[in-house]
């Protein structure tokens, strides 16, 4: 199962820390056999190599960045990678619908999002159990 994943606000903050337990969800998810790709909104040579820094400081493999070039969107990177999971917040995109809210239905994305800062840490250990109805999915913050 290939998982997708925005790198900010969900798996590192903005001084490129871990939030929460996240590399070790993933890392859960990655044992489990799913597939992790991640995408990024940053697009400077500068921005890009501290990722790309954070990442392979954490164990995270910096070769699955996605980042976004020229007048690709969003939806088209995610249309391409062909994921079956996309996790993001809701202001991942920088629009007022998500990703996953302006894809075409017949890809089958299911969308998860998460409050932004929060982490993965309410999502299940288990990558197989991602794989289930999007309300299912989506956490409940309180």
């Amino acid at each position: 199962m290939k998982v997708l994943i925005f790198l900010g606000d969900i798996i590192f903050d903005s001084n490129n820390k871990p939030i929460g337990d996240s590399i070790k969800k993933i890392n859960d998810w990655i044992e489990g056999g799913a597939d992790v790709g991640y995408l990024t909104k940053r697009s400077g040579f500068v921005e890009l190599k501290a990722i790309k820094d954070a990442c392979k400081e954490n164990g995270l493999n910096e070769s699955h960045i996605h980042a976004r070039l020229g007048d690709t969107t969003f939806v088209e990177m995610v249309e391409t990678l062909k994921p079956a999971i996309l996790i993001e917040t809701s202001t991942s995109s920088e629009k007022e619908k998500t990703v996953g809210e302006r894809l075409k239905s017949e890809l089958k994305v299911k969308s998860v999002v998460l409050e932004r800062g929060m982490g993965l840490d309410a999502l299940p250990d288990k990558p197989e159990e991602l794989n289930i109805r999007e309300e299912e999915v989506t956490p409940e913050v309180e």
